[in-house]
């Protein structure tokens, strides 16, 4: 066993060590993987001095493993603590009883320390009580009163308590050097009653390890040559293998499928029901009772519902629920269960090519093939050839081979897949892994064989649009941010996601894949399914929230995280709170570090924008749903600093609502002269009826009604009776106009400055001059959520912002 040979030098490096804790259980518990060997040295010691083997042996088996996973100087350090369990002379030896120990002390008291500590408590006052011309006596006096006490206190070692005496006139702050003198003294005794315990354990350490030697038996050394002889008995990987053999021909796929397919078509579907509905739309009477909305949809529906079937029905050649003859289903089942066998045997021709190519063809091979160092042969290890660690060693003409025998297997479980569903009798399933077709690349570089691979490990195959879509996003022909659409269930989170994110992943960028909250848990699970096997891809997961503020070891564990999630080629799923709380975060320590000047929080700020610019710079995002995530709703805005009121208020609600009530006084005159520009809804009395402006000439015209009632006195916080006339046509300019001379503002804005009403100015001219009343009445018209309609259809339809659905 290993023991550590200078322990006393060891705790010198730790500074400080903690004593013998009387109560530490060798019993296992979480609390071992945290525990610091400084702390816990000598009380672990203690506690296998009296250990028993019936008691104790599992106990400090289980624990201590635990214990090394802390740090590597703990590993080194357990095979010690173990001795005192095993060997009796150590059992026997009593570690001291202090609690703590302070290295930086020493084992005994330095005079150099002494003597500055004397000079500290020296009475300088009395200098000032001598003449100038006596100061050099003085000092002479004073250098020889501290070598004399700093001797005192020497001769007084080993002590705890040594006293400060001195004779005549007391030049020192007695007190106060005694206090210091006695915390130096104790804690050198303390650190000389280790430096004795340890050295004795020490001793016998070393004995312990002298006499279990090895025994005086001339051991043979055999020597080797500096060249390295390739048919030494030594263990080939398969990739050391492969870059020393030539890859074999292998045979072309069998491209023919069988003829005349009668269960290719699919069968006509029972229209019956499907009709009946249709003629209890054409002869039902309810239509004509119904409002004139609701009975065109309606009628509408039934129409497009004849002309899918019609359409329907000239696609499958029949009127009817015709069925195939049993004798031609036969026949079509014993044709595809032929092209199973065929595509089986192409696999077998393949792998045994290439197995062939790699098995042993020396004696010395032969030899370590029988004793088990040659490399695994297997399909799964032939595979995992083509993924990470093999883009640097694989030849092009070996990753051709091998991405020609991942075509094999395709061909192979599409064929099983196909007559499963032929011998079911499930026709879409058929003809829809029909259209799939497993064709060699341009390119047989590492993305086609990690795609390859992945769809071969899951047992799926990926349809040619699937693949045009992976590589857009991979390598997008604008060069730049790129969004795609594509229809529901066509396998865009379980197919083209998790392949485009281990093609992204090349070792150089972090790629994260950015989902919402609700569809973490399945995604992050799916690309543990999809790429955590034969792709050999580890997927992270790294939740950041405001609330924790973060110190500066997690600050640089998160920074270490990314690093690490883009060495070894990994997938970080991440949901948008968390990218924008890393962002507001780092921002938030700064803002608050500025107004604090504390030099530690911008240290961990400071980490955190640089993490946060890294990530700018070295991450590619895919976004799951992206028309969700880049949403309003998921922009994450909080606040920063201490609370306060908003600016100008509560004047700028109370001034909204006033002059809503002005565009319901207007409304009903304007809608009088312009009934085809402007819609005015009541609703029941007391509410505020629904307006909707439809031309800009009315939007023009409630403007300039509304700036006049203004000046007018319509607003309760905003008088303009004191302003000048020529003031009250500049400000009644500037409320409703957005462009305006500079000029001009400065000299409304001297003025209103006096009064204190520029702020109020400024938020009507935002609501006026800018456009937000009109944006609300005008533009702002649908809002893109949906609901149900009962009175409609089943189905989910557009709702306005009341809400209330959109007939049209």
């Amino acid at each position: 066993m290993s023991t550590r040979t200078q322990l006393f030098n060891t705790f010198e490096k730790w500074v400080f060590a903690t004593g013998c804790d009387e109560e530490l259980s060798l019993a296992y518990s979480r609390d071992w993987f945290d525990r610091n060997m400084a702390k816990f040295f000598l009380s672990a010691t203690n506690a296998c001095r009296a250990a028993t083997k019936a008691e104790n042996r599992y106990q400090i088996t289980f624990s201590f493993s635990a214990w090394a996973y802390t740090s590597a100087d703990v590993r080194q350090l357990i095979p010690t603590i173990f001795t005192f369990a095993t060997i009796p002379q150590l059992r026997a030896i009593q570690p001291p009883s202090w609690s703590m120990y302070d290295l930086s002390a020493g084992v005994a008291p330095a005079e150099d320390k002494i003597s500055k500590m004397v000079i500290r408590w020296a009475n300088t006052k009395l200098k000032s009580q001598w003449s100038k011309r006596k100061v050099a006596v003085f000092d002479q006096r004073y250098t020889r009163e501290v070598t004399e006490m700093v001797k005192v206190l020497m001769d007084q070692w080993p002590c705890e308590a040594p006293i400060a005496s001195t004779s005549g006139e007391e030049p020192f702050e007695i007190p106060k050097l005694e206090k210091d003198a006695a915390t130096m003294f104790q804690s050198c005794l303390r650190n000389k009653d280790l430096f004795e315990y340890l050295q004795t354990v020490q001793g016998v350490l070393d004995r312990v390890k002298l006499s279990a030697q090895t025994p005086s038996v001339a051991l043979y050394t055999p020597s080797f040559t500096d060249t390295p002889r390739r048919n030494a008995l030594q263990s080939i990987s398969l990739q050391q293998l492969v870059s020393e053999r030539a890859a074999p021909r292998i045979p072309s796929p069998p491209v023919s499928l069988p003829s005349s397919l009668h269960s290719s078509k699919q069968e006509a579907p029972d229209t019956e029901k499907l009709k009946k509905l249709l003629r209890e739309f054409r002869t039902s009477t309810f239509l004509s009772h119904q409002s004139t909305k609701p009975a065109a949809i309606q009628q509408k529906y039934a129409h497009d519902l004849e002309t899918s079937l019609q359409s329907l029905e000239m696609e499958s050649g029949t009127t009817g629920s015709q069925r195939g003859s049993s004798r031609s289903q036969v026949l079509d089942v014993i044709r595809w269960r032929g092209y199973q066998s065929h595509c089986k045997e192409h696999l077998q021709t393949t792998y045994g090519a290439v197995h062939e190519s790699l098995l042993p063809s020396t004696e010395v091979e032969q030899v370590m093939f029988t004793a088990g160092l040659w490399p695994c042969l297997t399909a799964t290890s032939l595979l995992k050839a083509l993924t990470i660690g093999s883009n640097g060693t694989l030849s092009p003409q070996w990753r051709k081979t091998l991405n020609s025998f991942a075509r094999a297997i395709l061909i192979f479980q599409q064929a099983c897949r196909l007559t499963k569903h032929l011998n079911a009798r499930h026709m879409e399933e058929f003809a829809s892994e029909l259209e799939k077709i497993v064709k060699e690349e341009e390119n047989d570089n590492m993305q086609c064989s990690l795609r390859l691979v992945i769809q071969v490990d899951c047992n799926f195959l990926a349809r040619k649009i699937q693949l045009d879509f992976i590589r857009e996003m991979t390598t997008p022909s604008s060069q730049n941010n790129t969004v795609l659409q594509l229809n529901m269930g066509e396998g865009k989170s379980s197919v083209i996601v998790p392949m485009a994110a281990a093609a992204l992943s090349d070792g150089k960028k972090l790629v994260r894949v950015v989902v919402l909250k609700p569809l973490a848990p399945a995604m992050f699970q799916l690309l543990v399914h999809r790429l955590g096997g034969l792709a050999n891809r580890r997927i992270f997961y790294l939740p950041i929230a405001r609330t924790p503020r973060l110190s500066l070891n997690q600050a640089e564990q998160v920074r270490k995280l990314f690093v690490l999630c883009t060495q070894v080629q990994g997938v970080l799923v991440v949901q948008p709170d968390h990218i924008l709380s890393f962002k507001l975060m780092g921002l938030d320590r700064k803002f608050n570090t500025t107004l604090s000047s504390h030099s530690f929080d911008s240290i961990i700020a400071n980490r955190i924008l640089d993490s946060q610019r890294w990530l700018v710079s070295n991450s590619r995002d895919i976004l799951d749903e992206s028309d969700e995530i880049l949403h309003v709703r998921y922009q994450l805005v909080y606040t920063i600093g201490e609370q306060r009121s908003l600016h100008a208020s509560p004047d700028r609600w109370i001034i909204a609502q006033q002059i809503l009530t002005l565009v319901k006084r207007h409304a009903k005159t304007i809608i009088q002269s312009y009934p085809d520009s402007i819609e005015v809804t009541h609703t029941s009395p007391g509410s505020y009826p629904r307006i909707r402006i439809l031309h800009d000439n009315v939007a023009t015209e409630l403007i300039d009604l509304i700036g006049k009632d203004i000046l007018d006195g319509a607003l309760e916080f905003c008088s303009f009776s004191l302003f000048p006339p020529q003031l009250c046509s500049l400000a009644l300019s500037y409320i409703t106009t957005l462009k305006f001379a500079s000029q001009d503002v400065h000299i409304l804005e001297d003025y209103c400055r006096r009064s204190g009403m520029w702020n109020t100015i400024l938020i009507i001219r935002g609501l006026l001059a800018h456009g937000i009343l009109l944006f609300a009445l005008k533009e702002k018209r649908w809002r893109v959520d949906y609901g149900p309609d009962p009175t409609r259809s089943m189905l989910a339809v557009p709702y306005r912002y009341d809400p209330r659905f959109i007939l049209s």
